[in-house]
């Protein structure tokens, strides 16, 4: 019966997780949304660096701010009802006001040859805007940059009577990539077999190709986007602006009230801050299964149509965000107030900035690999096989084993984890994990080996925010935990923005593989000099206290400072 004891002081906070990453799932979606909507790859760079470095501020202020005038639940509460609010008005704020899509006119004559039915589509008049229209199409549909089938190709006619359609079939393109077409740029013609071709000639209208046959065409690219806006002039619209404030204020919300509801946990669990992974294990679990139904959802209502509709997953956000917003005024915890002896608040010391260094470390490991880590997967999977079409569901897979394998059970085992080995060695063991799944990644030929590397996940990410947050909390003067836990936070998020723009340059530099083994080759090292100086650190000051008296763990100084601050009370 002991398993199944429900914690009644640690409910509220085991509900709050849940229903606040179950709606935030929905952040998967939100760089998607918003470069449908209009924001150009570019403006979403620079949205994604700006909430990184406003987040990281705004963290650490609240809770300062928190800590200065004891008011953590008020400002959890106010934070939560931003982080609902923030998100209602994304769903329903309007799109960059795009110009309409047109094709160009292209001057050709086709040739039908016989009876093997072969044309050949020439360039009457070679312009560059005639090709490179005819080549935008093309290479979008190659690259399958959301165009049908029969997309590409072409209206013609004959001596202007009835019309005939050439359309290419799906993937057919004469040039393999960008190199080979800008050295056939001078070729006028192209050939175009029956085997390419789909829908040649109208039912009602047949050409029998016993004669040469020159045919009058203009571009048909029915599905052509348009071009995206230049950032200058993106950045000078209301639109923009409007979605770039409500996606900040999004993650500034969430990386704050996961600071402070952290800060009142701890409080709630006392002696056993090691504990704390079970209770954020929730958090995980509502991520994972409200991601996966979000993703199904959105691909069952989206299927057959041009545009992605993210209505489910909105209204799933909204009805858990709501509920997060009503259970959060539930928590009703105090935390005690900054003792006169520790006026001064945090010092800087050995240990705290080993922790943020090694937040900043694992936290750029992360930010690489959430950012670039399916596009490396898609690159070695058409490497593999150039028609491998389980990309999806291998991307799914990763998923959901990163929730259920990686990051429920270890949040759930990661007190056993920390108790056994300490807080600094469990830092040692999650920088080994990170190691070993980077370089693993870096020689990976075939995709379904990807499954392998995310078995890692769970110690290189789920142990490591346990042990990251509790240790903050144990380094935290009494008074100032807020403050530490924001700052431990705000490190982890500066790194992933340092992963994600340094793992960009070394992707465009190296190649995925590559780069996949300069980050490893990077985390491996700092976790060789971090576990180097442990131990030596350990060493010496064990020997300097031979005989005296056992260099306490940290779970004994947590231990002490508890009889301690029990006894003040």
């Amino acid at each position: 019966m002991g398993l199944f004891k429900i914690n009644r002081a640690l409910l509220p906070f085991k509900v709050h997780y849940f229903f606040k990453n179950g709606g935030s799932a929905f952040l998967s979606f939100l760089a998607p949304m918003a470069n449908q909507r209009g924001i150009s790859a570019a403006g979403v760079g620079i949205i994604w660096t700006a909430h990184t470095f406003v987040g990281s501020l705004c963290n650490i202020l609240f809770g300062s701010l928190a800590d200065a005038y004891r008011m953590h639940r008020l400002l959890l509460i106010g934070i939560c009802g931003l982080l609902a609010s923030s998100y209602t008005m994304f769903f329903v704020l309007p799109a960059i006001p795009q110009a309409n899509a047109q094709a160009v006119d292209t001057l050709l004559s086709a040739q039908c040859r016989s009876s093997e039915i072969s044309l050949e589509l020439c360039f009457n008049e070679f312009h560059s805007n005639n090709y490179s229209s005819f080549l935008t199409c093309a290479i979008g549909q190659v690259e399958e940059v959301s165009l049908k089938e029969d997309s590409v190709g072409f209206q013609c006619f004959t001596n202007g009577k009835k019309e005939v359609e050439i359309n290419f079939k799906r993937g057919y393109l004469p040039f393999k990539n960008d190199t080979e077409l800008i050295e056939n740029l001078g070729e006028k013609c192209i050939t175009v077999n029956e085997n390419d071709i789909t829908g040649l000639f109208r039912k009602d209208y047949e050409i029998a190709c016993n004669e040469d046959i020159y045919l009058q065409c203009k571009n048909n690219c029915k599905n052509l986007e348009s071009e995206p806006i230049p950032v200058f002039e993106l950045l000078v619209t209301t639109e923009f602006w409007l979605n770039a404030l409500c996606i900040i204020f999004i993650y500034v919300s969430i990386d704050a009230s996961s600071s402070l509801a952290d800060t009142m946990c701890f409080v709630v669990l006392g002696n056993d801050r090691h504990k704390y992974g079970k209770t954020r294990m929730f958090g995980a679990l509502g991520w994972g299964v409200m991601g996966a139904i979000m993703g199904g959802l959105v691909n069952l209502v989206s299927k057959d149509q041009s545009n992605i509709n993210y209505t489910p997953a909105m209204v799933i956000t909204a009805i858990f965000l709501f509920f997060n917003l009503v259970f959060t005024t539930t928590i009703r915890v105090d935390v005690p107030g900054k003792q006169a002896t520790n006026s001064s608040g945090i010092k800087v010391s050995f240990p705290l900035a080993s922790m943020l260094a090694t937040a900043l470390v694992q936290g750029s490991a992360m930010g690489f690999i959430w950012t670039f880590e399916f596009i490396y997967m898609k690159s070695v999977a058409l490497k593999w096989d150039p028609e491998f079409s389980d990309s999806n569901l291998l991307q799914g897979l990763c998923v959901g084993m990163d929730c259920f394998v990686g990051e429920v059970p270890f949040f759930f085992f990661s007190a056993f984890i920390i108790k056994k080995l300490s807080n600094e060695h469990t830092f040692s063991l999650t920088l080994a994990a990170m190691s070993v799944r980077l370089l693993l990644c870096s020689f990976i030929k075939n995709p379904w080996v990807f499954l392998l590397a995310h078995l890692f996940h769970g110690l290189a990410f789920g142990v490591f925010i346990a042990n990251m947050v509790s240790y903050a909390n144990f380094l935290a003067p009494k008074g100032s935990q807020a403050t530490m836990q924001s700052t431990a936070m705000a490190f982890f998020t500066l790194g992933k923005s340092l992963g994600s723009f340094g793992g960009g340059l070394l992707l465009e530099k190296c190649g995925g593989s590559k780069a996949f083994l300069t980050m490893g080759l990077i985390v491996s090292c700092y976790a060789v000099v971090h576990t180097t100086v442990y131990l030596c650190q350990t060493c010496i000051k064990r020997r300097k206290t031979q005989g005296e008296y056992q260099y306490p763990t940290d779970q004994e100084k947590m231990e002490k400072m508890d009889v301690e601050e029990s006894l003040d009370t």
